[in-house]
């Protein structure tokens, strides 16, 4: 079997690459038959703990080198983005999101992703409560529209979520059953296997 997506995010906690590190990093995956690689560490202020915040110009320009080289390597290369505190009802943030998106289009990025993993499985927002009812409702909602935002801007993006609950085995709880029901089905989902961290992922749990 070939796998379609072969490559890396770039997801972890603590210190996260350089941009020389994530450049070698970026070689290293075309050199072993790699296609992709997603920005999302978890450290990056701009990415999660403040990710209203913008990025500062040398970083920007860093990731912007970073971006183009995987273009000459043949490796798309995604970003992704940990709205932790968003309020999921609010135009506002809402709008944050697309800003942000839209930065990394410019930059020539085509595929994206929202990270909802390690977040509070409770609404902050009471707004998001009366909105949506449900996280996984809110989960949907905010993606469907960022994806369909997406595919009006370039028909080739593409949106992934890393919902807060992203391993286990069936039947599953019903945060995943009813996000699974309301989820445009062109938003690709990450899951890790019956563990966070697996030494193997059979194809039963494919």
């Amino acid at each position: 079997m070939t796998f379609e997506i072969r490559g890396l995010v770039e997801g972890f906690y603590c210190p996260f690459y350089t941009s020389a590190q994530r450049e070698d990093m970026l070689r290293f995956l075309a050199a072993h038959a790699m296609n992709f690689y997603l920005y999302g560490p978890k450290n990056d202020r701009p990415h999660r703990a403040r990710w209203r915040a913008g990025y500062a110009p040398e970083q920007l320009a860093g990731l912007a080198h970073g971006i183009a080289l995987a273009a000459e390597l043949g490796i798309r290369f995604g970003y992704a983005l940990s709205p932790v505190s968003m309020s999921y009802s609010s135009p506002g943030d809402l709008a944050l999101v697309r800003e942000r998106f839209r930065l990394f289009y410019d930059l020539g990025v085509r595929d994206f992703a929202l990270f909802f993993d390690d977040v509070a499985a409770h609404f902050q927002h009471s707004a998001d409560a009366r909105r949506y009812g449900t996280f996984a409702r809110a989960h949907a909602g905010v993606s469907n529209d960022l994806a369909a935002w997406l595919r009006a801007l370039d028909p080739r993006c593409t949106l992934a979520i890393c919902p807060t609950e992203y391993h286990g085995s069936p039947p599953f709880g019903d945060y995943l059953h009813e996000l699974g029901t309301c989820l445009l089905p062109e938003i690709d989902v990450f899951y890790t296997g019956p563990d966070v961290c697996c030494p193997i992922i059979s194809a039963a749990d494919v």
